[in-house]
Order: structure tokens, then sequence, then C-alpha cells
């Protein structure tokens, strides 16, 4: 794994630490393997590339899950961007995904921004070759100011306001 890659990672995981944490790479490097010993309320959950189609659909809801660039080059796209849209919906809260746009990439930019994903602001989080992009629920759908029991769908008002 790519040192940057786990630097930014592991500042990430430290600046707001979530209580489980899944990690798919091929390997979890050394970095992440001792932070993940020395937080006292972190579970972390490695998925190998291995046992990656066996591995994902026995996993639980995380609170955050990174997939890291090196886990996209023994893939196709197409089973790339499934993996990519399986953790979204279904294994994380907030979902990381490094990616490299390199002519040798599986899962590029647009890829990853066609899956709803934003790129993290690189002066906080940033690395020379590789963006990330995240993905949560509450930045891409955000509640709107409307929808409230005060201006919409309130059973008090329903004899005083008519449109």
């Amino acid at each position: 794994m790519n040192s940057e890659v786990d630097q930014v990672l592991l500042q990430r995981l430290k600046s707001d630490p979530p209580q489980t944490v899944l990690i798919v790479a091929p390997q979890l490097s050394p970095v992440l393997l001792e932070f993940s010993k020395q937080a006292e309320k972190l579970q972390m959950t490695h998925v190998a590339f291995e046992n990656l189609e066996k591995s994902t659909h026995q996993l639980e809801r995380f609170e955050f899950a990174a997939v890291m660039e090196s886990t996209f080059e023994r893939l196709t796209n197409h089973t790339a961007q499934q993996l990519v849209a399986r953790l979204r919906d279904l294994h994380a809260k907030l979902l990381w995904v490094a990616v490299s746009d390199g002519p040798d990439s599986v899962f590029c930019s647009k890829d990853a921004m066609a899956q709803g994903m934003r790129m993290v602001d690189p002066t906080t989080f940033g690395s020379k070759d590789t963006k990330w992009f995240e993905f949560s629920l509450r930045f891409y759908k955000p509640i709107p100011k409307w929808l409230n029991a005060r201006d919409w769908a309130n059973p008090d008002r329903w004899d005083k306001d008519r449109w």
C-alpha cells in the first residue's frame, strides 16, 4: 500500500474516530494495523481481494468504510462499480474510495462521481497522486428546510391555510 494514502486515511480516522471501520484492500498496511491495536473502541475489519465476493455478502453495516486504489487493480470496471455500489448502499454510513486517474485505472474519478460521490477536500485530506471520494447519505440528500411540521403537512394548520 502507498504510505501517503495510508497517512491520509489515518489522519481521517483520527480526526473523527468511528467505532466500526471496514478496510477493503489486498493487505492491511502496518500503519493501519498498529492504529487499530492502539485505538480502544475501534473495531476494524479487513477484507482482502481473495475473498472479496464471499465476504461482502456477509458484512454488517459499518460507520466508516474505505476502499484502497490497489483493490481495483485486479477488478474489471463493472465489478469495481458493483463493489462500490454495494458498500455504499448496504455496508457503510460513510464510504471513502481512493481513486487514481492514470491511464490504466479501472475505477476513475468519473466513475466515483457517477456513483454520487464527491471529492474530499485535498487541502484537508490530500495526497499527491490519489484523490479521495466520499459518499454519505446526509451529504448526498440533505433534508430540505420546507420539510418540517411547521411549514408542510401540519394537521394543526389544515383548517387555517388552504392552497
